[in-house]
């Protein structure tokens, strides 16, 4: 079975043929379907090639449609310099045969009488800026009208413009100033600039309920007849490769012309994220040719066209287990697309050979974040360590990884409570004995137990988010109750978002069903496995006021106590923290088998960023993020 790596490098070695030398590429000409002139990348070759083929095929039957008498109306999302203007225009050359059009970009419109003159020949000067009308038209029986950045406020209210937009839209007419103006038969095309799908833009505008019926966004979006997305250069995954290559065809065969190193294309099709998109990747190339090494942009100038990427600057928890073999290319995926956004991650473990860190480290030495080839001097993982995880010889990373991970050595013991619990200071020792016939040490226990709560706590404290996956529910946890477990409620305690991944089972399952993620609902006492020693629960009772986490004064002391907190933050509550996504795509993304198929793992991750993007839309408190 080909892996998700194995596929995209697959991808990658095929694109960067593509752009230097297109006739030899069938692997990722197949990939691109031209509609026209249109051109959709990535996996719009068959979802979004269908929405671009419904649409046209939509128009031309209204264009001929005699006794049609009102707006036809199709709605264009994408991200900055994806290229939607030109996307419309080449829409409007495909239905009419024109590419003549009546353009209005709402940001720079303040009133709506302005607006209405673009209905009202006689009235189309003066216009007010931000309102250009077109040459004459091949079809003056159908005009086309470009309204821009449709979803840009009015008189200060967010989608202000939507509640004016109805009448015309339904209707065919406008009010103004007392005086109807007829609009008649055209087609009306919106392209909107606060979210890049019409999924995004419509869930965006229910996080508050009340806003989202009163500004009119459900009676807008009924009245569309056909919505397109466009892929942009700042996707992630294959779309992303596919994107770039796509757009860095054209910038290269624009005049004077210019030739790419396979290095510098490579980099460029994969790394970082271009602030104004394709304006911004053309901007780089035209400032920082391969021929001359040592004409880059000043640094201010460059930040205003390329960032690590949309979570640059979030530190990304990860927890998991110690030893995770079967997830081995969800975790490759999750840290080479979290890198390439711009995050870092954030990892509560020691450094096995095959574990999960050591393969968190490996994925990180193969993502270049940035787009030059230059790794840059920040490590992009963060390991936390407390005593006496880091007093051991056994599991010390290797050079190379020591290069991207950061090691924070963490006195999560005191020597007071060493002294108390009769435990060495200086010397490794282990939970529970290796040996299945030596004596179980309750205090040896008691005393990880309190190293891993606070070296968790301090952790979660750094992170903006946390995936939640794997680990083991045994009974046999080194802490008071599976780590799993204990992350995700010390997370969910600090008002964390969370990811759970249950589909591998393990304690990330059992904690996504106490949170309600399953589609069947679950009794909590079937939920984690109490410890394997009893007499764990007594040693702990002394230092029970040693558990509180900072800011929470009911912090879960037992199992029971976890299971409740969990269940009584569950995602259909009040009390559940935001992660950008609905009830139904935590319960899917909790469903998928991410161990099984490299589609699945991309799926799961796709959710996961698509997630962080938007955990900025909502504030803590549930607000209005418009």
């Amino acid at each position: 079975m080909e892996s998700a790596s194995d596929a995209m490098k697959s991808v990658l070695d095929s694109a960067i043929e593509y752009v230097k030398c297109p006739e030899s590429t069938e692997h990722l000409t197949g990939k691109i379907t031209q509609i026209g002139r249109l051109v959709m990348p990535g996996d719009a070759q068959d979802n979004g090639v269908k929405q671009v083929r419904h649409v046209i095929d939509m128009l031309k039957k209204y264009r001929s449609d005699a006794s049609a008498q009102r707006p036809c109306s199709v709605v264009v999302f994408g991200p900055p310099g994806s290229g939607k203007s030109h996307f419309v225009e080449e829409i409007a050359k495909e239905v009419t045969g024109s590419t003549s059009l009546t353009r209005a970009n709402l940001t720079q419109i303040d009133r709506t009488e302005e607006l209405a003159k673009i209905f009202s020949p006689e009235a189309v000067q003066p216009l007010q800026a931000g309102v250009r009308a077109p040459a004459p038209a091949a079809d003056n029986n159908m005009p086309v009208y470009f309204f821009d950045e449709f979803d840009a406020a009015l008189d200060g209210v967010p989608l202000g413009w939507l509640r004016w937009f109805l009448a015309p839209m339904q209707d065919g007419k406008v009010l103004t100033n007392g005086t109807t103006v007829p609009v008649g038969k055209a087609i009306f095309m919106f392209a909107g600039g606060t979210a890049e799908t019409l999924d995004e833009f419509n869930l965006r505008a229910q996080i508050n309920p009340e806003a989202y019926r009163a500004r009119k966004v459900p009676d807008f979006v009924s009245r569309l007849r056909g919505a397109i997305n466009i892929g942009g250069v700042n996707a992630t995954g294959e779309e992303r490769i596919i994107s770039r290559a796509v757009a860095l065809r054209k910038i290269l065969k624009k005049p004077p012309g210019r030739t790419l190193t396979g290095e510098r294309i490579r980099s460029l099709l994969t790394n970082g994220h271009f602030v104004h998109g394709m304006r911004s990747m053309e901007t780089l190339i035209d400032a920082e040719p391969d021929e001359q090494p040592d004409g880059r942009l000043p640094d201010a100038i460059r930040r205003q066209h390329f960032s690590r990427g949309q979570l640059d600057g979030r530190l990304i928890g990860i927890s998991a287990g110690l030893t995770e073999q079967s997830l081995q290319p969800m975790f490759l995926e999750l840290t080479r697309q979290l890198l390439r956004t711009g995050a870092k991650l954030a990892y509560g473990g020691a450094f096995f050979p095959e574990g999960t860190l050591k393969q968190v480290a490996s994925a990180a030495r193969e993502t270049q974040p940035e787009p030059d080839g230059q790794k840059g001097n920040s490590y992009l993982v963060r390991n936390y360590l407390g005593l006496p995880t880091w007093l051991s010889m056994e599991y010390q990373p290797d050079a190379e990884s020591r290069n991207v991970v950061e090691f924070i050595q963490l006195d999560t013991l005191t020597a007071a409570e060493l002294k108390e619990l009769r435990l060495p200071s200086d010397t490794w020792f282990g939970a529970m004995p290796r040996d299945p016939h030596a004596p179980y040490e309750p205090r040896c226990h008691v005393a990880w137990a309190l190293s891993l709560f606070r070296l968790r706590v301090r952790m979660l404290q750094d992170v903006s988010a946390v995936v939640v996956v794997g680990g083991k529910d045994d009974g046999r946890s080194w802490g008071r109750v599976a780590g799993i477990a204990e992350e995700a409620m010390i997370a969910m305690a600090l008002g964390k978002p969370i990811y759970v991944l249950g589909g591998a089972g393990g304690a990330a399952r059992a904690v996504g069903q106490l949170l309600g993620l399953d589609q069947a609902p679950v009794g909590m006492e079937h939920c984690l496995q109490p410890a394997e020693h009893d007499e764990l629960n007594n040693a702990l009772k002394p230092y029970s006021r040693s558990f509180q986490i900072p800011g929470v004064p009911d912090s879960p002391q037992t199992l029971e106590q976890l299971r409740q907190f969990l269940f009584h933050r569950g995602a259909t509550t009040s009390a559940w923290r935001w992660n950008g996504l609905e009830l139904q795509q935590n319960r899917d993304l909790f469903a998928l088998p991410i161990a099984q198929k490299p589609e699945v793992v991309r799926e799961a991750v796709g959710q996961i960023l698509k997630g962080l993007s938007r955990i900025s839309w909502k504030s803590a408190n549930g607000g209005d993020a418009a």
